[in-house]
């Protein structure tokens, strides 16, 4: 009786463990420069990678958008530097783009890097309540939303 009772427990502890990875990092508040209508604005999601998580899908979480702006999430593959933030597409900035579901991301953000494309199309302000993100990282399984509160305004 005993025996089963703490095989209950190992495995009750088992799942809960799986099903709760690591906490993504997050860049917290962000408020962008002002943005040109047209042009595109990269930002890179995390200050860090963590090291070989598997991607499941990605996705922003616009709330406003009266900039009528085209929101994309890419996986730069070997970036040409390390994106903080700038003006260029993603096909400028990244050797290769990689599929944002079931590529690893690597430790090193110099071999891949998770970024954020806005391009405004109209006066007006984009704001992105982080990105959802859904990963395996190892044997664990999680969603997490994360990334941090992005702003940008196109004048």
């Amino acid at each position: 009786m005993i025996v089963g009772g703490l095989v209950v427990v190992l495995l009750a502890g088992a799942a809960w463990w799986v099903a709760h990875p690591t906490e993504l990092s997050e860049l917290g508040e962000v408020s962008l420069p002002s943005a040109e209508i047209g042009k595109p604005f990269l930002l890179g999601v995390f200050p860090d990678n963590q090291d070989n998580l598997r991607l499941r899908g990605v996705s922003p979480r616009v709330t406003t958008n009266t900039a009528a702006a085209d929101v994309r999430l890419v996986l730069c593959g070997r970036p040409k530097e390390v994106v903080g933030s700038f003006y260029a597409r993603a096909e400028d900035a990244c050797r290769e783009l990689l599929p944002t579901a079931g590529s690893t991301l690597p430790a090193d953000l110099h071999e891949a890097q998770l970024l954020l494309e806005v391009t405004p199309r109209r006066p007006g302000k984009v704001v992105i309540d982080g990105i959802t993100v859904r990963y395996r990282h190892g044997l664990q399984v999680g969603s997490q939303v994360t990334g941090g509160l992005f702003s940008l305004t196109a004048p």
